[in-house]
């Protein structure tokens, strides 16, 4: 009787600390299955091009990282945004379709919001290749999710996925820690993530991402005033139409190494005011406000923002004060001390 006791206790015992442990081990198993497929297909190869005597001609690239079902692309604006140093008159998006091959040129994207301060921009997928528009609701694509950066410490271990060639490579990824933070104004005490990872100039715009597969940085640098400052720049079209790819062609800035990410907290405006579509070309909409200063025949401002100083983008450091709006009804009086903007 005390051995079939002493083994009906044992048997008790073993059935509570398998019961105790199980849940831990179910846990672990969940936080350490990362879905890499779906970050490598989510992964976009963005290319930015204007055109030159009825042709079209690359000005610059990036990677960029598919941020909703619906064709949301986040990427580095310095990659999309017209500006000198990049025309840019269409946006052409490749996609994975196999991921051990380049990826395939397969939409063409607007872009719907930008920050040139945080060099950050979102994307929307608008046009087919051919030209067809993209219908509301007829995207299923592959994204990911937006973790929370601000909860990263020093030595968490990452992985970023991009494109390290000029369009004629798979994605690729690479696996580091976070070695740092850089604090600014604007951004906080994680105004940037420093990182030991290996990344291309090309993975620029790309996705950085934590041990549970969010999203949590984005690589970014910032494009060489001209191509002899530049480490890294390619000719990878025949630009000046003499039918030879060569040194006397434009050379495409892709940068050199890069070691340092924007939170993707940093990013969780744009991307939620491109959701809600409360933005016309990265400004936010004040139809309305237009509409009733057109009717009453006067110029108006707004929102005027003031600050202490600005950034090298010309981006304000803080905001001290935010007037909703301000109507001149004498002419443009006051306005040009808060040195703002306005539309008239």
């Amino acid at each position: 009787m005390r051995h079939l006791n002493s083994r009906r206790l044992l048997a008790l015992t073993l059935s509570i600390i398998l019961l105790a442990v199980q849940p831990a081990i179910l846990s672990v198993r969940a936080q350490t299955v990362v879905d890499f497929t779906t970050i490598a297909r989510a992964t976009v190869y963005v290319t930015s091009v204007y055109e030159v005597a009825g042709r079209r001609v690359v000005s610059c690239t990036a990677s960029g990282t598919l941020v909703s079902a619906d064709g949301l692309i986040l990427t580095n604006a310095h990659a999309v945004v017209d500006s000198e140093r990049c025309r840019v008159d269409d946006i052409a998006i490749s996609v994975a379709v196999r991921l051990n091959e380049p990826p395939v040129l397969t939409y063409y994207a607007d872009v719907v919001s930008y920050d040139l301060g945080l060099d950050l921009a979102v994307l929307r997928i608008a046009r087919l290749i051919d030209g067809r528009q993209v219908e509301k609701g007829t995207l299923s694509l592959p994204f990911v999710e937006l973790g929370d950066s601000r909860q990263l410490r020093l030595d968490d271990t990452i992985t970023v996925f991009g494109y390290e060639g000029i369009g004629d490579q798979t994605v690729t990824l690479s696996r580091g820690t976070i070695i740092g933070f850089i604090a600014e104004a604007r951004g906080g005490e994680q105004a940037w993530l420093k990182t030991s990872a290996t990344i291309l100039g090309p993975m620029a715009g790309g996705g950085a991402y934590n041990s549970a597969g969010q999203l949590i940085g984005i690589p970014t640098t910032a494009p060489a005033s001209d191509p002899a400052a530049v480490l890294d720049c390619r000719q990878v079209q025949d630009t000046n139409g003499d039918g030879l790819v060569d040194s006397r062609d434009r050379c495409i800035p892709v940068g050199g190494f890069i070691n340092a990410l924007r939170p993707a907290h940093l990013a969780r405006g744009l991307v939620r005011a491109a959701r809600l579509g409360i933005v016309d070309g990265g400004h936010i909409a004040s139809a309305q406000v237009a509409a009733a200063a057109a009717a009453a025949g006067e110029p108006s401002f707004g929102p005027i923002f003031f600050a202490p100083s600005i950034n090298e983008a010309g981006q304000p450091t803080m905001f001290v004060t935010v007037h909703q709006r301000v109507t001149a009804r004498a002419s443009g009086a006051g306005a040009g001390a808060c040195g703002a903007t306005g539309d008239r």
